[in-house]
């Protein structure tokens, strides 16, 4: 496993350290590995097979964890859902509507389309529309 990997789960380990002593023991060396650090099989003391089921579980990937406000008291998919609910409403309270370059900074693919009036979804843009491409505003 050449690639590099972080630690998406804290991760408490003990792994041998050192020679058998006269006792026929050998000393253990604990240690832990705090999310966002980067992490090896070896210095976790795992085999091969117990770090890929690391990897497997989603405690280890080869993806950064995503940075956060310290302190924040939720997982990063919540910090990124708060994120875009306020960025949403700066955009609405700022001008009353939503600014379509806006939300596709913080939004990956095509807006989702929108009812009108009827309840029904549009069948096509056309220049009747409430959307202006101008703009990059949506009537709403």
């Amino acid at each position: 496993m050449a690639d590099t990997y972080y630690a998406w789960s804290n991760i408490q380990y003990a792994k041998p350290s050192g020679d058998v002593n006269a006792a026929g023991l050998q000393p253990m060396e604990a240690g832990s590995v705090k999310v966002g650090e980067t992490v090896t099989a070896d210095q976790v003391g795992a085999s091969e097979e117990d770090f890929q089921a690391m990897v497997d579980s989603g405690a280890v990937r080869n993806a950064p964890y995503p940075e956060v406000p310290e302190g924040w008291p939720g997982s990063p998919i919540d910090y990124l859902r708060e994120a875009v609910r306020l960025v949403g409403e700066q955009a609405m309270s700022l001008t009353g509507t939503v600014n379509e370059s806006l939300l596709r900074t913080t939004m990956s693919g095509p807006l989702p389309e929108t009812e009108d009036d009827t309840g029904e979804a549009p069948a096509a843009t056309t220049s009747s529309s409430k959307s202006s491409k101008a703009s990059g505003t949506v009537e709403l």
